[in-house]
Order: C-alpha cells, then sequence, then structure tokens
C-alpha cells in the first residue's frame, strides 16, 4: 500500500548522500525518514524499492508519463475479443516503450495491434478510454477497470479531462 501511495504522489528526496539517511517529503508536505542505507533501498521514480524490486525493474526505461489508458489483449482472441482493462499505463521519454501490469511492452505496428509483449511475444491494443465506452469496437466485451483507476475514470467519463491531458 505504501509503494501505491508512493507511485500516486510526488515524492521528493532530501539528502540521502553516500551513507546518509534520506528524508522523504511528499505532496501534503508530511515529512519522513527515507530508508536506511544499510537496507540499500533506493528510492527512483516516487517510489522507495529494495534490491530485489530494484533489479526485477532494472530493464526499465525511466517512466516520463502516467496515462490513464483502455489496454486488450489481441493475441489468441478473435478481434475485439480480448480481455480488456482501463488502467495506469507508464511511458518513457519517446513513448515507445510502455508499462503495463508488470509487463514492458513495446510499441509496433501491426493489422490490430500497437504494441507487443517483449517477454512473450503478446499483441495488444492500446488507446486513450472513449467516453461513451465503446472502446471494444465489434464485441460487448465487458473492459475491467483497475481498482487505483476507478475515480481517474469515472470523473473523465463525467466530463473531466484525462489525467495528465488537460490541455488536449
Amino acid at each position: 500500500m505504501l509503494v501505491q501511495e508512493a507511485k500516486n504522489a510526488v515524492v521528493w528526496l532530501i539528502g540521502g548522500v553516500g551513507r546518509q539517511q534520506a528524508t522523504v517529503m511528499g505532496t501534503d508536505r508530511a515529512v519522513t525518514d527515507g530508508p536506511s542505507p544499510e537496507t540499500k533501498a533506493v528510492i527512483a521514480s516516487g517510489t522507495t524499492r529494495t534490491p530485489r524490486e530494484q533489479a526485477a525493474c532494472a530493464t526499465y526505461p525511466p517512466t516520463v508519463a502516467r496515462r490513464l489508458m483502455f489496454v486488450q489483449l489481441k493475441t489468441g482472441y478473435n478481434t475485439d475479443q480480448g480481455p480488456s482493462w482501463i488502467g495506469w499505463v507508464e511511458f518513457n521519454s519517446t513513448w515507445k516503450t510502455a508499462r503495463f501490469q508488470g509487463r514492458e511492452l513495446q510499441r509496433f505496428r501491426a493489422f490490430d495491434a500497437n504494441f507487443y509483449d517483449v517477454e512473450t511475444n503478446q499483441w495488444f491494443w492500446l488507446s486513450g478510454p472513449k467516453r461513451d465506452r465503446t472502446d471494444t469496437r465489434y464485441g460487448p466485451a465487458l473492459t475491467h477497470v483497475e481498482d487505483d483507476a476507478r475515480d481517474a475514470y469515472e470523473a473523465f467519463l463525467s466530463g473531466a479531462p484525462l489525467p495528465g491531458r488537460e490541455r488536449g
């Protein structure tokens, strides 16, 4: 839960040089002690990571944008019949790499997909969600809204701009 809260907040790191303990200030201006140097935890992208978590994320490029997106699995399903989600997707600076549910997705062009999973080669369609909920073009497929995206998605459906896209 703490990790998810940190992902949702902008976190400032103060100090923490060498073997000093860092001080972390969240968006609510609450100041807390950061990880002790002995744990070798790293604060990055607003998240405190242990060495094991850091190693698991080492192959991911830095995140520059987090967007609420419609994501649908294409591999193994008829046109627009695969499982789909509304959730947060993180993109790198070139917008060619995305992270969703622990998967690293690379942009490419295909008939009915625009990203593929670099580990499994499964194809996905990623796009901004539609207010009229017609994200799946041909199927009555039920789109799962992830819990951490529900409030932002419901606000979008009520007329608010997509988070991060307030200016267009």
